[in-house]
């Protein structure tokens, strides 16, 4: 992009959650470099964590509060869901919700020329839309999940296409039909109509973290249930190199693993408590494309037991079956050197994406 022409303004939006704050912050740096001026909008405890920019984003992201009402149950350093008690996490999102009139006057103050947004927060986009200004959804959760839990809400009586893919067992089924039955908003709004909102209100395309080569199908078969186009960012992960954006507790473990010889160390992802749904699917996925393998929870009640670990990690380490061991790890290689040979493609696609809905007339850019 020529850095002549005029910056393009947008205004980012994430769930208040780091799993989601971080990933839009890595895509924020990445349209940072493309001529693009960011506005990161979270609440101040969000923020402060991520106050540690390098100074070379300073003219180009900039950081914007966004203050919720506080209360005797939910004061100022449960603004985000770190640390939230389990409870309080409808309490969190109704308090999202009042605040819509807030985020409506930052959106009038900053005006930008898109405002990127989260699933969380349908209004968001109806907001920006009384302000003439164009909205796009980024989904940080796996296009494999989405296009799964659409098909349940569109779909019910038909089976998923993509069999591999699925919620198994009774534990796992009654926490997806609880988390999308769940109502958080004083209208009675459930978490399953915000989903289906936020992503019908996205202007012509919806933005998601992952990449062709992983879920390529299951991001053709979301395009086709949402009738938007699908855009992967590529991975949204941020580079340990970046002076200013690591801690203390990074450096000492990446130095620690740099010590360690190559392929001497197994990667064990269980997946964090917001995202216990997202765990499986992603498991599944990646055994299915061949990288990885699964350790398969107990049915009944959802818990990782030891004797599947440990036969999970041998599986890896030893290669003690077909699939195991230095087959997963070497499919894992060409996959990783396919995409690092794409390198910044996805990336330039997406801003092409981003620049064409900015120049649309704001009468139309809203139409699916």
């Amino acid at each position: 992009m020529d850095s002549k022409q005029k910056k393009i303004s947008v205004l980012m939006f994430p769930w208040l959650a780091y799993g989601h704050i971080s990933p839009f912050l890595e895509l924020a740096k990445k349209l940072s470099k493309r001529n693009f001026h960011i506005f990161f909008c979270s609440t101040p405890i969000n923020l402060n964590s991520k106050s540690k920019l390098s100074p070379k984003y300073s003219q180009s992201i900039q950081f914007v509060e966004f203050h919720l009402p506080s209360s005797p149950d939910l004061p100022p350093h449960y603004h985000t869901t770190n640390g939230l008690p389990p409870h309080l996490m409808n309490t969190l999102k109704k308090t999202l919700d009042m605040s819509s009139l807030h985020f409506s006057k930052i959106l009038e103050t900053l005006n930008p020329d898109l405002l990127v947004y989260d699933f969380i927060q349908p209004w968001a986009p109806l907001l920006a839309l009384s302000n003439k200004i164009p909205a796009v959804h980024l989904l940080c959760t796996s296009a494999a999940m989405s296009s799964f839990s659409v098909h349940a809400f569109k779909k019910p009586c038909e089976d998923f296409p993509f069999p591999n893919i699925c919620v198994h067992g009774n534990f796992m089924n009654a926490k997806f039909n609880n988390m999308m039955e769940n109502c958080s908003g004083d209208d009675g709004i459930s978490d399953q109509d915000r989903v289906l909102q936020s992503f019908e209100r996205s202007t012509k395309i919806i933005l998601v973290k992952t990449f062709e080569e992983l879920e390529g199908k299951f991001m053709d078969y979301l395009s086709v249930l949402l009738n938007k186009k699908i855009v992967p960012t590529g991975p949204l992960i941020q580079d340990p190199n970046e002076e200013g954006d690591d801690d203390e507790r990074t450096k000492m473990l990446l130095e620690w693993l740099n010590k360690k010889s190559k392929s001497s160390t197994v990667f064990v992802s269980f997946g964090t408590i917001p995202m216990h749904l997202d765990q499986p699917f992603n498991a599944r996925l990646v055994v299915d494309v061949g990288v990885g393998l699964e350790v398969r929870r107990n049915h009944k009640n959802g818990s990782l037991e030891r004797e599947e670990i440990a036969k999970v990690i041998k599986e890896v380490v030893l290669g003690d079956y077909e699939n195991g061991g230095e087959v997963v790890r070497r499919k894992a290689r060409e996959m990783s050197n396919h995409i690092n040979k794409k390198g910044e493609k996805e990336m330039d696609e997406l801003v092409e994406e981003l620049m064409h809905i900015c120049e649309m007339k704001p009468n139309s850019c809203y139409l699916s």
